[in-house]
């Protein structure tokens, strides 16, 4: 096979293979490894149902399993989860002793969860559904509890030395269940839940220091009533949420404490005809509550959330995972920008964890989430500790019984960001970090023929700047590089009349200018990245046609204009192309690309040493290779991307130069369809980045891929990914610098008519995730 440098989309590549003549099995390989280039009252006044869009999924993973602990013979499970620091953490819940079901408390101690002691006053069962900590040494639990044939409401008090038993009221003839906690002050708690009075009606209960006492609180509709979760704002603003029974549908239900009264306020429903509720919810200020929930659109259960603005409830629009049955149980929250909720999804029949977040634009879902074993999987609470730490409890079946599960974030995440996309579409190719809040990325935006597009982010949005084109055909950019704030370098090609020519364009911090590239021959030409050493030493890579073949073209910057390399040979018979240049020092450059060899594709590196280029092949097999972008770390810490095909379908391929010799290095795949990089960076030696996309089977798409090298193996981190169609990323770039650090991954996502802009950014601050670093 051979295959085209990915320049240009794949109508505009598939017309300039034709052109040179390049074989069938080259245009197909490359159009898939880059296409698109009281009694109960009168119901409460409801609000209407969502009518945004469904809000845009997108990244992540930092969060991992964390072996909790699992007491007795047969079934556990945790509800509720609280956090007092990053070393004391608690969750309950109950376990089956192998007769009864006995409630469970663990602690996490900074290293590992332990069970410990927590009383059993029922005789038939006993179980704890929220946690809440107003200190190391005053945490509660609420839940119920069996006997004599009676639930009764359950508190349990932790002094800092043991839990003990806090009597509570019971006011019903049957069931009495709390079923959400909150604190404000050691002498100012609440519980709710809810009671029997003939049907089911909201049960709130306050502890002022001494006791707890019934307040009574409203009940709505003609039937059951539930409250399920309670947040504090102040001693007089709190909200419980659930549901309450309007004829023949559940509506949502939210109530709100003024400081002498509990009155109903009016929330909006997912589905006006269908069963809705509400069960938890986090207070952010009297202005800013967020609820969470889930409701039946008449098929399956789909997320919901609510927030509350000072005014009213409003619906904001969710996100679901796949096409079953979605439930959120819990949310918390560490910022205006920054508000989590958890839950559980249906996937071909099999519970699997959801977790969502709200980055103060949209909610997204966190993809990649870890789930244990083959059976169910839930998530029923979360709890924030610091902005780059939360811990999320559940269960999971392990085939016979639910087992524990607790799950933490650490703040290692990579984030779906908003880019303007020039209209109708757009896509980005190269991204370049000078500083967290100097970010240049390029690519081009279809206005007729295709047009340059050079983006920027300043530390808080994306703007448009306005770059330049020439001739009257296509203009597109692939690579970026920057030597300061002031002197940045953007590459690539444009049309003159039926061939292409090279495009080198220059910001100077105020406006681009083209600075006029090289040519060889009368063939096409085309420069595919570009690497920056010094404001004088500026090397860019690609290829020409010499009437035959395609060969490798090196230009240079020195300064005051650009010169061709031309005495260095190209491997092979066939074409040859690089795709990616990386620089350590003014006398040690690498270039990536690939050559052909009787038919088959074979890696190829070449690499200047201040004097000459020379060429140093990579590591190939006996089926085509490709490498598509470089990176380094040092003088013998280099890697260069690409995929190979193994005789059914494409993989990754990680290549490492050691000082002494490449390597391969096998990368991670995702999926049982083909994968592919396409970019990397090296930020040091155990901190790697790769991307690309792999096929995901089940959608029959294309997802963006994100793969870190550790400094021991290659994993696969979840991407963001946008809408339901073909994502892909193609290039990436890191920095670290003053305790932070920041990569972003630039490309597109396909609306299926047009590709628009899709950028990625993974953040994270060394004072919250690496003390040491």
């Amino acid at each position: 096979m051979n295959r085209y440098i990915w320049l240009v989309s794949v109508a505009a590549l598939l017309a300039v293979i034709a052109l040179l003549g390049l074989a069938g099995a080259a245009q197909a390989h490359f159009a898939a490894a880059n296409p698109g280039a009281a009694p109960a009252g009168p119901a409460l006044p409801k609000l209407p149902p969502p009518t945004t869009p469904p809000a845009t999924p997108a990244c992540g993973l930092g969060w991992s399993v964390v072996d909790s602990a699992n007491p007795g013979p047969i079934a556990r499970v945790l509800n509720g989860v609280a956090a007092v620091g990053a070393n004391d953490v608690w969750a309950v819940g109950y376990y089956n002793d192998g007769t009864h079901d006995q409630t469970l408390t663990e602690h996490w101690n900074g290293t590992i969860w332990s069970v410990v002691p927590s009383p059993n006053p029922g005789v038939a069962h006993s179980y704890l559904y929220a946690v809440a900590a107003v200190a190391a040494n005053d945490v509660w639990a609420v839940g119920s509890y069996g006997y004599a044939a009676q639930d009764f409401t359950l508190t349990e008090h932790w002094n800092g030395t043991i839990w003990s038993v806090v009597s509570s009221l019971s006011p019903g003839s049957a069931t009495n269940v709390f079923t959400g906690v909150a604190v404000e002050s050691s002498d100012d708690i609440w519980a709710v839940g809810y009671y029997n009075r003939g049907f089911r009606a909201t049960l709130t209960e306050h502890w002022d220091g001494a006791s707890w006492t019934v307040v009574s609180s409203p009940i709505f509709g003609d039937g059951d009533n539930y409250l399920l979760s309670v947040a504090v704002v102040a001693a007089n603003d709190v909200w419980a949420v659930g549901r309450f029974a309007n004829g023949t549908i559940d509506q949502t239900l939210t109530e709100h404490w003024n400081g002498a009264a509990w009155y109903g306020v009016a929330s909006p429903d997912g589905s006006t005809t269908h069963n809705n509720q509400l069960t938890g919810v986090v207070a952010l200020g009297p202005s800013n509550v967020w609820a969470v929930g889930h409701y039946f659109n008449g098929s399956v259960e789909q997320t919901l959330v609510e927030n509350w603005n000072g005014v009213l409830w409003t619906v904001f629009s969710s996100p679901n995972q796949g096409t079953g049955s979605n439930f959120l149980t819990g949310v918390a929250v560490a910022g205006t920008t920054d508000v989590w909720a958890v839950g559980y999804a249906d996937n071909g029949g099999i519970l699997k964890t959801l977790i969502e977040r709200w980055n103060g634009t949209i909610w997204s879902v966190i993809t990649g989430t870890p789930n244990v074993g083959t059976g169910n999987n839930h998530l029923n609470g979360v709890a924030v500790v610091g902005v780059a730490d939360f811990w999320a409890v559940g269960d999971y079946n392990d085939g016979t019984h639910n087992q524990t599960l607790t799950e933490h974030w650490d703040g290692q995440i990579w984030s779906g960001m908003p880019s303007p996309t020039a209209t109708p579409a757009g896509e980005l190719r190269g991204v370049a970090v000078v500083a967290p809040n100097d970010v240049w990325t390029v690519g081009r935006y279809n206005n007729g023929p295709w047009q340059t597009l050079t983006e920027h982010w300043n530390g808080t949005s994306w703007t448009v700047t306005t770059s330049l084109n020439t001739g009257t055909g296509d203009n597109a950019l692939t690579g970026v590089a920057a030597v300061g704030p002031n002197d940045v370098w953007a590459v690539g090609y444009y049309a003159s009349g039926s061939i292409y020519r090279t495009l080198t364009e220059h910001w100077d911090g105020t406006s681009w200018t083209i600075k006029t590239g090289l040519n060889v021959g009368q063939g096409d030409n085309g420069l595919t990245g570009v690497a920056a050493v010094a404001a004088n030493d500026v090397w860019a890579v690609g290829y020409y046609n010499d009437g035959t073949h395609n060969q490798t073209l090196i230009e240079h910057w020195n300064g005051s204009a650009w010169s061709v390399w031309t005495n260095s040979p190209d491997p092979g018979t066939g074409n040859n192309y690089l795709t990616g240049v990386a620089a350590v020092a003014a006398n040690d450059v690498y270039a990536s690309g690939y050559y052909d060899d009787s038919g088959a594709e074979k890696t190829m590196i070449a690499h200047w040493d201040g004097i000459n280029w020379s060429f140093v092949y990579g590591v190939s097999g006996t089926t085509s290779n490709f490498l598509y972008g470089v990176a380094v770390v040092g003088a013998n810490d280099v890697w260069a991307v690409g995929d190979y095909y193994n005789g059914t379908i494409e993989q990754t391929l990680t290549e490492h130069w050691n000082g002494t010799s490449w390597s391969v290095v096998y990368g991670a795949n995702s999926g049982t369809g083909n994968n592919y990089l396409t970019g990397v960076a090296a930020g040091r030696a155990n901190d790697v980045w790769a991307v690309g996309k792999y096929y995901n089977g089940a959608g029959a798409i294309y997802q963006a891929l994100t793969e870190h090298w550790d400094g021991s193996a290659w994993s696969v981190v979840s991407g963001a990914n946008s809408g339901t169609t073909d994502n892909s990323l193609i290039g990436v770039a890191d920095e670290r610098v003053a305790g932070t650090y920041n990569a972003w991954a630039v490309g597109y996502d396909s609306t299926g008519t047009a590709d628009l802009t899709l950028t990625e950014q993974y953040a994270i601050n060394f004072s919250d995730v690496h003390p040491t670093d």
